[in-house]
């Protein structure tokens, strides 16, 4: 976490005393004052997981929370409920004002979930959900070996997503805002989804995918507007 989000905090929370920790298990110790937030990268999910109920036994009246740079991977809404004690969570990418009425809320009690998150898991969902189609079902396949292990079926999870939203002609900013990715990430699992399906530009790759799963196009409604402001 920033240095200058850390000193926002701190003029924001003037009553609150902020400590920096590089593992979960620290908030496990006594502290001089009642702890009152355990705020953890995303990145230190698991072993957060496996000491939130100590955390919690320790300090009864502690919120635990997740927040997530956006060069972090996207968490799946079910490994957030897998964890009870686990409150809130908290993405990067908020302008400064919406991030510290967030933690405002969660100090108060409230919990915090962007819809984003939401949106991300029921993509997640459906792309699972596809068959296993091949780009060249209902005609002839190469004859390659290579490109028979190729194709639609070959696609991850999170490329089955983005090549969803490709095919309905977002542009990349409006898929990592949609996903909670930087621009960057989506260029990249792009470049990978052209190279799987043999094709030469996302044009072609968005045509293949409306052929061919057509049928299981995502829901209008997952696809979150793109946002103004400055990713941190």
């Amino acid at each position: 976490m920033s240095r200058s989000l850390l000193h926002a905090m701190e003029l924001e929370f003037p009553w609150i005393e902020i400590a920096i920790a590089d593992t979960p298990d620290a908030a496990c110790r006594a502290f001089d004052l009642p702890l009152a937030l355990v705020l953890v990268d995303v990145s230190l999910f698991e072993p957060l997981r496996d000491h939130a109920p100590e955390i919690a036994r320790r300090h009864p009246g502690a919120l635990l929370a997740l927040f997530q740079p956006s060069d972090q991977r996207a968490l799946a809404l079910a490994e957030l409920l897998a964890c009870p004690e686990i409150r809130s969570f908290l993405p990067m990418n908020l302008k400064l004002d919406v991030w510290l009425a967030a933690v405002r809320l969660i100090l108060l009690g409230g919990d915090y979930l962007p819809l984003n998150l939401l949106r991300s898991d029921a993509l997640r969902v459906k792309a699972s959900s596809l068959p296993a189609i091949s780009p060249w079902a209902g005609g002839h396949e190469p004859a390659s070996r290579s490109h028979m292990q190729t194709g639609l079926r070959d696609l991850t999870v999170r490329e089955h997503e983005i090549l969803a939203l490709v095919a309905r002609g977002l542009q990349n900013k409006v898929i990592a805002s949609a996903l909670v990715l930087s621009e960057h990430t989506v260029k990249i699992h792009l470049h990978n989804i052209i190279r799987k399906l043999c094709v030469h530009n996302r044009t072609e790759a968005a045509r293949l995918y409306m052929e061919r799963v057509a049928p299981f196009p995502p829901p209008a409604a997952q696809v979150a507007p793109p946002r103004l402001d400055a990713r941190r």
